[in-house]
């Protein structure tokens, strides 16, 4: 199933035509950025908890603090909130893949091989990642919260999926 099909030419399916929402995901890889932040690790579980047969789940993350991306995907699985889901499918934690980033930079601050991967694989794509500080430059709300997002736009209109 997807939007276009559901969607085509204007027209809405009937209602007992539409996928369930673990249907609309089977099998498809999902990009979340602002995974590690509030929303976004509810985000994170959520999907891999309820969505069983949906593909990956790429995660941009930056490396902050002096944690390297590696870590900071560590702290997020090693959280309470995803404690029930390493005990009871841990196979589910290893869907995540990290994905090195930064929305404040040209290109999402992400290599080429990845951007590749993404490209070629993601169909799903859920932009959580912003600066909520209030007490920031406008210079750098607007990187995070204008630019970073048309950056995003850029990379989803290459996706293939």
């Amino acid at each position: 199933w997807t939007v276009a099909t559901m969607m085509s030419a204007g027209e809405q399916l009937p209602r007992n035509e539409w996928p369930t929402v673990a249907e609309f995901y089977s099998g498809h890889d999902i990009l979340i950025t602002g995974g590690t932040g509030f929303m976004g690790k509810c985000l994170v579980e959520k999907v891999l908890r309820s969505l069983p047969t949906a593909g990956r789940v790429f995660v941009m993350v930056r490396p902050k603090k002096g944690k390297s991306v590696k870590e900071r995907m560590e702290e997020l699985t090693n959280l309470k909130l995803f404690q029930h889901l390493c005990t009871e499918s841990p196979e589910m934690i290893d869907r995540i893949v990290p994905i090195a980033g930064d929305i404040s930079r040209p290109g999402l601050g992400i290599s080429k091989e990845d951007e590749e991967i993404l490209v070629g694989s993601v169909s799903i794509v859920f932009h959580l990642a912003a600066t909520i500080q209030f007490n920031d430059s406008l210079r750098d709300s607007l990187q995070y919260n204008v630019i970073g997002v048309r950056e995003m736009i850029k990379l989803c209109r290459k996706m293939k999926k």
